[in-house]
């Protein structure tokens, strides 16, 4: 529940430096994959390899937390938490808002990992992408 509540803080604030404090490393799993459809699209026309995820990752998103001017939030709702020792997966519904507008919503998914001191860190976070609610 704390790296929950230290992660929507963390873009609240632009505290970027918290939100890294989160991760297990720089280079997680991180993003909303593509479905079939637009990877065969993509595998077809620009690159053979794509498997459907973005580049830029979660740097990529810090950056845009530290760079963006306007207020960032991201709400979540129905969180569930499942652990096991030392893995646990986060699952909750979501709305992702720039200023007072939502532009993206959907489900999001965390698999975390408890390492030697301790400390909860997310692993991987992927989410579906709905876009501006209607």
């Amino acid at each position: 529940n704390k790296v929950v509540q230290d992660f929507q803080s963390a873009l609240k604030t632009k505290d970027v430096k918290l939100l890294s404090s989160l991760m297990l490393h720089s280079n997680i799993m991180w993003g909303s994959p593509a479905g079939p459809k637009a990877i065969a699209r993509v595998r077809e026309t620009i690159d053979v390899n794509f498997d459907g995820l973005n580049p830029g990752g979660y740097p990529g998103f810090a950056e845009f937390i530290k760079t963006d001017k306007a207020q960032i939030e991201e709400r979540f709702y129905n969180v569930k938490i499942t652990q096991d020792g030392h893995v646990a997966f986060v699952l909750f519904d979501f709305d992702f808002r720039i200023g007072d507008k939502v532009i993206n919503h959907g489900v999001e998914a965390w698999q975390m990992l408890k390492g030697g001191d301790g400390k909860w860190k997310i692993a991987s976070v992927y989410w579906s992408s709905k876009g501006t609610p209607k």
